[in-house]
């Protein structure tokens, strides 16, 4: 088969297994993800859960495609520390990004539903993503607690950089003022 597509035998053993790790990658995030399906009632929980799935199956398959692709463990360390490296100069701003994500998922200061104020930027959480968490902005130019119909895209990374205040968290009510104007010619008695 690897002479009739011009391929080397080496390089068309590597291309199988690879297709077939895919393959076995694909059937088991598709088991998780019914398995969690049937078992979590709770859509929070479900789509969380569902999203960590999704990251641990594909980091898991860059892994193991890599030591395939480029041989045994000490050129697979090698090759990974070099690459890190600079990476981590050249993509300071993704990566602290993904550790905002991690710290983001595990102490959970907010979760998809919460209203919460980041910096000047309000809103509702409706998507928490690897890189960035998404908000339904509320106020800016509108009065009150009300949505402006904006998506706000904001890098995780933000989580380390301003003040986070979460509205739902803990209490679910929201203390308000209504202002009242009153002048000395007023019928405060009537």
């Amino acid at each position: 088969m690897a002479a009739t597509l011009g391929l080397s035998p080496e390089l068309f053993e590597k291309l199988a297994v690879s297709a077939l790790i895919l393959a076995i990658a694909l059937v088991v995030r598709w088991l998780v993800v019914v398995a969690l399906t049937r078992r979590l009632d709770d859509l929070g929980r479900r789509y969380i859960a569902i999203k960590t799935t999704n990251y641990v199956v594909g980091i898991s398959l860059a892994f193991v495609l890599l030591r395939i692709w480029l041989g045994g463990l000490t050129g697979l360390a090698a090759s990974i520390g070099i690459i890190s490296a600079g990476l981590a100069i050249a993509l300071h701003e993704p990566l602290t990004n993904l550790v905002g994500w991690f710290f983001l998922t595990m102490r959970r200061p907010f979760v998809v539903g919460d209203r919460i104020q980041i910096g000047d930027r309000a809103g509702d959480v409706i998507d928490l993503r690897l890189f960035a968490f998404s908000l339904v902005e509320i106020g800016n130019w509108v009065d009150a607690e009300q949505s402006t119909g904006r998506i706000l895209h904001i890098p995780n990374g933000r989580i380390f950089k301003d003040a986070l205040a979460n509205y739902t968290q803990g209490f679910n009510f929201i203390w308000d003022e209504i202002p009242v104007t009153v002048t000395f010619e007023s019928d405060w008695r009537g």
